[in-house]
């Protein structure tokens, strides 16, 4: 699931304008149900958080019931197909702009390093949504001699290598001269003499376009249903409204 880092005070303003629209029957009563099923959250200590779209109250989850709260926290992650104040996610960052991996008078280690950091930084900073963050991050890797593919965690900034079972994390990053290294000023770049064994390894590993060993977020998993108080709200929304004689559906 593709998942954004919400500032609390911008959720809010969704809400309101959520409110707005609803007055204004511009929102059906199908996409008001399938938007209230969406307002599910999670804080950084992994606790859940539903909004009421109807009177912006707030609800946390905990030994299976939803409990109000007037506290919630600054920063919450949820869907990002939400689109609440403004309909759009921030810019999302060119992979170009991260530091260059095998870059002139860098040690690719450490700019692999600090190319990961920044990702994760700027996905906790609401500047990328985790879909961009996984298709930057996915651009980004050192090889070394022996074909072997190597990555950062996104979460954790451990290392992992590819094996012939899959990633396996790492002690140490590679040693810098054990790495891959390409003649850029050869267009195309030019690939050094490899064993086969090596060249199988790496076509393997882009045949196969593996998952990343980490994801930049744990497994998104809400608990089912909303607070009673919320399924009230909208069945007095859908008795408030009028209906053709004819047709059965909703005039307002």
């Amino acid at each position: 699931m593709n998942l954004y880092q919400y500032q609390k005070t911008r959720i809010q303003t969704g809400i309101h304008d959520l409110q707005e629209s609803f007055q204004e029957t511009t929102v059906s009563w199908i996409e008001q149900a399938q938007i209230a099923a969406e307002m599910k959250f999670r804080d950084r200590a992994g606790r859940y958080w539903y909004a009421d779209i109807y009177d912006g109250s707030w609800f946390f989850y905990e030994n299976g019931k939803w409990l109000l709260s007037s506290e919630v926290p600054e920063v919450l992650e949820g869907s990002a197909s939400l689109f609440l104040d403004d309909g759009k996610l921030p810019e999302m960052l060119n992979g170009d702009q991260l530091p260059d991996p095998a870059g002139a008078g860098q040690s690719p280690v450490i700019a692999l390093e600090d190319s990961f950091r920044k990702i994760r930084f700027d996905y906790q900073d609401g500047r990328l949504s985790s879909d961009a963050a996984r298709m930057i991050s996915r651009r980004h890797y050192l090889i070394d001699l022996q074909g072997g593919i190597w990555t950062v965690g996104l979460r954790s900034g451990d290392w992992y290598r590819m094996e012939v079972g899959g990633w396996e994390r790492e002690d140490a990053p590679p040693a810098q001269d054990q790495l891959l290294k390409l003649d850029r000023d050869e267009n195309p770049p030019q690939l050094p003499e490899l064993a086969d064994e090596a060249y199988g390894r790496l076509l393997d590993f882009f045949l196969r376009d593996p998952a990343l060993p980490e994801d930049i977020t744990s497994p998104w998993d809400p608990p089912d249903g909303v607070p009673d108080s919320a399924k009230a709200h909208f069945v007095r929304q859908e008795a408030a409204r009028t209906f053709c004689p004819h047709c059965g559906e909703p005039i307002k």
